[in-house]
């Protein structure tokens, strides 16, 4: 596993216990809407793009763990593609369970820290009451 994802999970596991497990995240994400999940999987992508620059070789435009980088971007481009399908409403998008499946197909702690941190940031937003898990005002 690359060592960024490696400390991601490390640091979600350490310093946000109260985040729900992957499980509940997983039951969560398939219970709200779809602009929900966009949001969901756009937070899951941005964190998905800070981890991989952990395969990069420092101070040179290389990379040292091409493998790592490589199946990170095959999962981010099936998550930017889920969210294409969902803000435009195409009935074709994967279903939820095999976009789920296609994240833990990484097989590492990481990355399925990184949705249960996604989908813990938009219920946190809804019980503040800044946004609802809709995407509408609360």
């Amino acid at each position: 596993m690359n060592l960024s994802f490696q400390r991601a999970a490390g640091w979600l596991k350490t310093f946000a216990p109260q985040m729900m497990n992957p499980t509940e995240a997983t039951e969560r994400y398939k219970r709200v809407d779809a602009m929900s999940q966009a949001m969901i999987l756009v937070r899951l992508a941005h964190m998905m793009t800070i981890a991989a620059r952990g395969s990069y070789e420092i101070g040179t435009d290389g990379v040292r763990d091409p493998i790592a980088l490589r199946r990170s971007n095959e999962v981010m481009h099936r998550v930017t593609g889920q969210i294409r399908a969902l803000l435009e409403g195409d009935e074709r998008r994967f279903p939820d369970d095999v976009i789920i499946r296609i994240i833990d197909g990484l097989q590492d702690d990481a990355h399925q820290m990184l949705f249960v941190e996604a989908v813990s940031e938009i219920d946190a937003q809804n019980e503040e009451g800044e946004q609802g898990m809709a995407g509408q005002p609360a």
